[in-house]
């Protein structure tokens, strides 16, 4: 088995994420996201500016602006194209772990790459961004719901996690 090295992994990401946002900043950002598919085989950079933002609302009045200002797949760019974070993505992909460990190994990805962000807002990366700033970390093609709203908590306002909070309720009515 091959050992992921975790610490490195993290470092790296950290890294390469202040290095992505520092050259996007200037573009009126309101939201940033890293993103891993469901297996943590991957990970990807988005962004947000407020004019595109505020650009899908008018357009889609009757869609929920909470849609439009937390789903990464409507921003401005999904997937940052970036060799750093290729290369972090082709690390995950060849993981090697025992069938029994995959689901601790994913949980590790997925925690790894909070932390990074969480220690990016910890030392005053996106305060240069308004209020309304989101920061979001999630799976794709996964049913992460409960950890979802954890993630949102941890990297968020309390304004903005319960804006986020609310808007999931009305997912299943």
């Amino acid at each position: 088995m091959t050992h992921f090295d975790f610490d490195e992994f993290e470092k790296k990401l950290k890294k390469v994420t202040q290095e992505i946002f520092l050259s996007i900043n200037s573009k009126n950002v309101c939201g940033f996201s890293l993103f891993s598919d469901s297996d943590a085989g991957s990970i990807l950079a988005s962004f947000n500016t407020i004019s595109h933002l505020e650009n899908n609302w008018k357009e889609y009045p009757y869609e929920d602006k909470e849609y439009y200002r937390w789903y990464p797949a409507e921003w401005f760019e999904e997937g940052i194209p970036n060799e750093e974070l290729d290369n972090l993505s082709l690390k995950l992909f060849k993981a090697e772990y025992f069938d029994d460990s995959f689901m601790k190994h994913k949980e590790k990805v997925f925690k790894t790459i909070v932390n990074v962000l969480k220690e990016l807002k910890d030392e005053g990366l996106f305060n240069s961004t308004g209020n309304d700033f989101v920061l979001v970390f999630y799976a794709t093609d996964s049913e992460e719901r409960q950890n979802e709203l954890k993630w949102i908590k941890e990297l968020n306002k309390e304004v903005l996690f319960k804006e986020y909070e609310n808007w999931m309720q009305t997912w299943d009515v």
